[in-house]
Parts: C-alpha cells; structure tokens; sequence
C-alpha cells in the first residue's frame, strides 16, 4: 500500500523537467518540495513572458517590451529580475543575479542566488 500524504500548495509541487513538462517517474507524477520547489518556481516566474498566459494577460516579465529590445535598460532589466524573484513564497533575500544576452543565439541566461527557508538556493536559466 503506498503512503498517500496530503500536501498543501506550499508544500509540494508537481515536478517539471527541463523543457517545462510535468516530470513522469515509472508512470507516476513526481513531486518536488522544501528547496527544489522554491528554486522551480523562481524558474517558472523568470520564463514567463507578459502576456502568454491567457487568463491573466499581465501576469510574467515584460520581455518583449523592457528586456529583449535593443539597448535595454540594464538597471531596470536587473531591478525586474530582483522583484520577480523577490515574490516567490519562501525566498527571504535575493543575494545575486547576473544576466547575459547572447545576441548570436538570441538567448538570455539568467543566473541567481537567495536565501530561502529552506536554506540557499541558486540556479542558472535559459530564457
């Protein structure tokens, strides 16, 4: 018989793999919780793009407006980042995030650090 713990929504989450999709482990859902949840769900506020999210068209960072335009403001691109990350439940402090454009690929990495309930967490996103 297996264990069947309640979790509340802050407790656990459905794992996602790297493209996003929700992870499948031996026809079961995986579930992550404590520091990998927090970590996932910076991960998933710093892919949202404004405005792809049909029920909530302001939800997600303003991407094609304030950060993947020519010459962008670094300061508040950096200060977009901060907030973002700043919502997620359980983050304390956001101790530092760096970006880098890479105009070739037309991609954006972002790479993070904070303090969290859960101890620290850090993570590097492709964007």
């Amino acid at each position: 018989m297996r264990d069947l713990r309640i979790f509340t929504r802050q407790e656990a989450a459905l794992a996602l793999v790297t493209e996003g999709d929700i992870a499948i482990e031996s026809r079961d859902l995986t579930l992550v919780s404590e520091g990998p949840r927090v970590v996932q769900q910076m991960k998933i506020r710093l892919c949202s793009f404004r405005g792809e999210w049909f029920l909530n068209p302001g939800y997600g960072l303003p991407y094609f407006e304030e950060i993947l335009v020519k010459g962008p403001l670094l300061d508040r691109v950096s200060g977009l980042f901060y907030d973002t990350l700043r919502t997620v439940p359980n983050v304390d402090q956001i101790t530092e995030v760096t970006f880098d454009l890479v105009a070739t690929t037309r991609r954006l990495r972002i790479a993070f650090a904070a303090e969290s309930s859960f101890g620290p967490l850090s993570e590097i996103v492709s964007v």
